[in-house]
């Protein structure tokens, strides 16, 4: 139970698709402690969710994106993620001991 509290607190805070795109253990672009360029990220999941694109109904920010984004570091090992700036952008490292995100979430 306590488990389904912790999700559905967290699909509150951010949105039941972004829930449902970084719970997919196919999509294969969400690793732990490795720098991820956060613009990808929001292409990634703009392009597989059209509705929150610049033109659609649930049109999303790249700020709100990356706050959701470091919700999910929290959501996902407990722990803040590390942000900074290189010169592809802005990067996220998810702070844990382990090999991808999701393994947490099953």
């Amino acid at each position: 139970e306590w488990k389904n509290l912790k999700v559905r607190k967290f699909q509150s805070e951010t949105d039941f698709h972004f829930y449902k795109w970084v719970s997919d253990p196919y999509n294969g672009i969400m690793q732990y402690n490795s720098a991820i360029q956060m613009n990808v990220l929001w292409q990634h999941f703009i392009d597989e969710n059209p509705d929150f694109g610049p033109y659609g109904k649930l049109k999303i920010s790249q700020v709100k994106f990356y706050d959701w984004l470091k919700a999910y570091a929290v959501f996902s090992t407990g722990e803040e993620s590390t942000e900074g700036r290189n010169k592809h952008g802005k990067y996220i490292i998810f702070n844990k001991n382990g090999t991808t995100a999701i393994e947490n979430l099953v």
